[in-house]
């Protein structure tokens, strides 16, 4: 409703105008948090299923219905606390302010309404409404000059596909359940059948293929200040959301093939995570070798929610909190040295610690936060990744202890091609100082990473039930199973 608003009524071009959609941007996004704030206290952590419901039938067994759990509410959380931050880091924007705000807004509001959905039709189609709004920034980052490339046209193929996967992966929920609501579908029995595991593929494809497009989106947008921002907004839109949605519509809906795919998925998972993290360090682009990065941890987040145990379900939660905090507060400081030369190249920087101490202090914090220094979110998810899956598949652990190494490696690589040796590119010397805010909006989101990992029990009470009902769900989807075995005179598993 305020990007509708600030859309329609503000139509002057002149400078307080033009200041007056920032400051109007920066308080809906404060007004989010706050209301963000109330659902987080007003949560029942003890009530199992959604709360805060909404509900509009329309037909075909498909409705409107909004709600949370406790899983929801911790990403909500998450979102609603960075987006002022995104905001005020794409503060000096220079040309287009009032789209660049409008499509933050707008892609607040997708993102939001793709973690209330309690619908898996309505999920879907906020999640790829987001997709054209992302595209719309790409165009004003660049000028609209870097849209037309091989790289956007990928970007829309993969779009394309994932689309078409999840709507009719989604309709044959539809049509086996009888209903697309999640609430419904969770009280059935675990889905089985030829139908049902056409529709397990599709949708495991489709949100699989939809986290492929965070490179892409990196590639595709330009240089001024709000690349930071916009590269965080595409970790919310695909790896995180695909997370979230292996957790509220996959492993819920169909239990027993979720764990029966577990150790091959989790053995592809760890190649792909290896595969990711030597492409970061392979690549020359600081945000390409960050979206890498992002890939690859989102990857051993997937194998970790399919281990289909309690540790593993709680270790999933931390991680993405883990994920959206951390390469938001790398997005961003590598998109204010990109903005300030102008080039994303590694090559180009080098010795920028000197020039930019508190910089590179920020970066170096939030880069042992991701590899998961005690003190920071990132050490009681890690810890509880690799208890969840040595419990689950002992090999696929070791692949993925191999796998964690090589994003150490990339990290502290891609760390020291930029901040450390000698300050002798001329280049670098004569790089303007960066806006203040450019360290205001990092410190937020550093302190995060401390409290969180410091004292994580909030988050495990409020998503406490939410977990509990995956584990159930896995339990008794593997019961059933064994009991169906055992009466056809086979072997329980």
């Amino acid at each position: 409703m305020a990007a509708l608003i600030l859309a329609i009524f503000l139509k002057s071009e002149d400078q307080d105008a033009q200041i007056n959609a920032k400051w109007f941007a920066f308080f809906t996004a404060l007004a989010t948090l706050i209301a963000s704030l109330w659902v987080v206290f007003g949560f029942e952590i003890e009530e199992p299923g959604f709360q805060f419901s909404e509900t509009h039938a329309w037909s075909f067994g498909i409705q409107y219905r909004m709600g949370v759990d406790g899983i929801g509410v911790v990403l909500i959380a998450m979102t609603t606390f960075v987006m002022p931050i995104l905001i005020a880091a794409a503060w000096g924007v220079k040309a287009n302010i009032k789209q660049h705000m409008v499509a933050f807004l707008v892609l607040e509001s997708v993102i939001l309404g793709a973690l209330c959905a309690a619908d898996i039709l309505l999920f879907f189609v906020f999640l790829h409404c987001g997709a054209g709004t992302l595209l719309f920034l790409w165009g004003l980052s660049s000028g609209w000059q870097g849209i037309a490339t091989r790289s956007t046209a990928l970007f829309a193929i993969i779009w394309c596909v994932s689309g078409v996967l999840t709507a009719l992966g989604s309709v044959l929920v539809l049509w086996i359940g009888g209903t697309s609501d999640l609430a419904t579908l969770y009280g059935l029995s675990p889905m089985t059948g030829a139908g049902a595991a056409i529709a397990f593929g599709l949708l495991l494809a489709g949100i699989i293929i939809w986290g492929g497009c965070l490179p892409l989106c990196i590639r595709a947008s330009g240089y001024d200040v709000s690349r930071g921002a916009i590269g965080a907004l595409a970790l919310f839109l695909y790896p995180v959301l695909r997370i979230y949605a292996m957790m509220r519509l996959v492993l819920p809906i169909f239990p027993l093939y979720s764990a029966d795919i577990g150790p091959v998925f989790g053995i592809l998972c760890a190649a792909y995570m290896i595969l990711s993290a030597c492409g970061a360090l392979a690549t020359s682009g600081m945000q390409q070798a960050l979206s890498y990065l992002a890939a690859a941890k989102a990857a051993l987040i997937l194998a970790t929610a399919m281990t289909g145990n309690l540790q593993g379900y709680d270790a999933t939660v931390l991680q993405v909190v883990a994920l959206g905090l951390v390469f938001s507060g790398l997005f961003l400081s590598v998109g204010t040295l990109e903005h300030q030369l102008g080039v994303s190249n590694v090559g180009a920087f080098g010795g920028v610690a000197v020039k930019l101490p508190i910089h590179g202090l920020l970066f170096l914090v939030l880069a042992f936060a991701m590899i998961g220094l005690p003190g920071t979110v990132g050490f009681v998810g890690n810890s509880l990744t690799m208890f969840a899956l040595a419990q689950a598949n002992p090999y696929c652990a070791v692949l993925f202890a191999v796998g964690s190494v090589v994003l150490l490696a990339a990290i502290l690589r891609l760390y020291r091609r930029i901040f450390l040796g000698d300050l002798i590119r001329e280049s670098v010397k004569e790089m303007a100082q960066p806006s203040p805010w450019s360290i205001y909006v990092l410190l937020p989101l550093v302190l995060a990473v401390f409290l969180f990992g410091l004292k994580s029990t909030p988050l495990s009470n409020i998503t406490t039930e939410a977990v509990d009902f995956l584990a159930m769900r896995t339990d008794t989807a593997g019961a059933l199973a064994d009991a169906q075995a055992v009466s056809n005179g086979g072997k329980a598993r």
